[in-house]
């Protein structure tokens, strides 16, 4: 998918982007990058002439464009050729890591989950000190500035279990999760006194801004459901709605599969600051995110994504948009059934409890032996934690009544189900007439958007970004042909169509 990505932009060759950036590289070096990596592959085929005689001969122009260059080629066996500045590496330490490399390679062959420290490599005792030296942070990495840091320090250590944490550590890169998240935010608010939504996380995942946040937390803006969740990027932006809860720190898993290039937006629900009434029916909450995603977008194609209970609201805000005659390109709702459905007897909620724990339960014996205890911790905490705003959106979720959608649409479902959700009333197939594609990740219930399953449904979303992006711009460029072919006269719009198209002529 990395690959396609990249030659999609073809017309943007990399040559142009350094010239471009005038990165002002210096006669003896390349500011861009200084070790170049290839992979070569040799012909499969050999090559014949009549009359010749063809065969690879070895060249050595006696200099190198960078400070290493490494050369891999398969035939029979793996080939290194490792060419490198003389002027800046010794020849004993190219063949040291030449050594190292065949260590490395021979370790992951025999043991692909083999740590860094497990290599086997020899650090020289030079090496060594400057490692030792870098990992020993500087006191303003590890020690807290003031008593706001110095809190937070405590409450990171102990939500995360994890010890010492230094004002510079990001959050989630030290584990933490958004059920790990919501406990800490839960006691800020009781240390602090003060209530700031958990998506704060996002754009303040250290320390050391979290605590400016708190000392500063400003005079109170108009509240915005609109969220940035990964700014930048040059595909089209993809809004991601809440679920029950309202917590968008849920799609940044999402999101860092997704890749750096895709922008995506989280829509958060009114009332989630505790100082508004949240919305008490689907069709206003969608109304309302289609004003505010509008704002950055104007004119479609739009791209849509919800999990949970966020599926529902995506699906209002596609009939909205469909009924402003706006494009939907993408309405993928994750793992999202008709609640409206649900049958709500003594025995159903019995047995629908039974399953919860039975498939938490088997979710915890398959995790990772150093992340039970912290799962079990977040799984403890989302069942006991449940909000007035939480028992508000289900209500509005399960009252909601779906009309037939003429558009097309992705459902995403785990492989296990909940037994109350596989009834055919709960499925979508009776409300969509555009087409719709059932996608099934590997996972259970209520994980879809958590490791290792997130990885899956990532994969599958880019890329029906990129199909609908790319028919947008075959489209984009049918429509700019025939607009040029058409300023021709009739005897020249023959010979320019097929020029500018390439399509045969009746």
């Amino acid at each position: 998918q990395t690959a396609l990505t990249a030659y999609s932009y073809q017309d943007l060759p990399f040559g142009s982007v350094a010239e471009k950036l005038d990165t002002a590289s210096g006669d003896s070096r390349n500011n861009l990058f200084q070790a170049l990596l290839v992979l070569t592959e040799a012909p499969k085929d050999k090559w014949s002439f009549s009359g010749l005689d063809v065969r690879p001969l070895p060249l050595d122009v006696g200099t190198t464009a960078f400070d290493l260059i490494v050369w891999l080629k398969f035939e029979e066996k793996l080939e290194i050729d490792l060419q490198y500045n003389s002027d800046l590496f010794e020849a004993d330490t190219i063949r040291q890591l030449l050594a190292d490399y065949r260590t490395v390679l021979g370790t992951m062959s025999n043991n692909p989950e083999a740590q860094v420290g497990e290599l086997g490599i020899a650090i020289p005792p030079t090496e060594s000190r400057n490692h030792q030296r870098l990992d020993t942070a500087p006191q303003a990495y590890t020690g807290p500035r003031n008593s706001i840091e110095s809190q937070l320090v405590k409450l990171w250590e102990a939500v995360l279990d994890k010890r010492p944490v230094g004002i510079e550590d990001d959050f989630f890169e030290l584990g933490g999760t958004s059920l790990l998240a919501a406990r800490l935010f839960a006691q800020i608010e009781e240390d602090f006194n003060l209530r700031i939504p958990l998506v704060t996380l996002v754009q303040a995942p250290t320390i050391k801004k979290l605590a400016n946040v708190i000392d500063q937390p400003g005079a109170p803006d108009a509240w915005h459901s609109l969220v940035t969740i990964q700014p930048g990027g040059v595909r089209p932006p993809l809004f991601c709605i809440h679920g029950e809860s309202g917590n968008l720190l849920i799609y940044r898993s999402l999101a860092r599969y997704l890749g750096s290039d895709q922008p995506i937006f989280g829509l958060q629900p009114q009332g989630l600051d505790g100082k508004q009434a949240p919305l008490t029916r689907i069709e206003d909450m969608a109304a309302r995110y289609i004003k505010e995603i509008q704002v950055i977008q104007p004119e479609g194609p739009y791209f849509l994504a919800g999990y949970c209970m966020g599926g529902t609201i995506a699906f209002e805000m596609a009939q909205q948009l469909s009924g402003q005659g706006q494009r939907v390109d993408l309405l993928a709702l994750l793992d999202t059934y008709n609640w409206r459905m649900i049958k709500r007897t003594f025995l159903h909620d019995l047995y629908f409890n039974i399953q919860k724990l039975w498939f938490s339960c088997q979710h915890f014996f398959s995790t990772n032996s150093r992340k039970k205890l912290s799962s079990l911790q977040a799984r403890f905490h989302e069942f006991s934690n449940e909000s007035g705003l939480s028992e508000c959106n289900r209500r509005a979720a399960c009252a909601y009544v779906p009309k037939v959608y003429s558009g097309s649409m992705l459902h995403a479902h785990p492989a296990r189900q909940y037994a109350r959700y596989n009834r055919p009333e709960m499925a979508w197939d009776k409300l969509v007439t555009g087409g719709l594609e059932v996608f099934c990740v590997p996972s259970y219930p209520a994980q879809l958007v958590e490791e290792p399953f997130v990885r899956d449904l990532a994969t599958k979303l880019r890329s029906c970004i990129s199909e609908s992006t790319a028919r947008e711009n075959s489209i984009a460029d049918r429509d700019a042909c025939e607009h040029q072919s058409m300023s021709f006269s009739p005897r020249s719009a023959t010979t320019a169509r097929e020029t500018l198209c390439g399509l045969p002529v009746a």
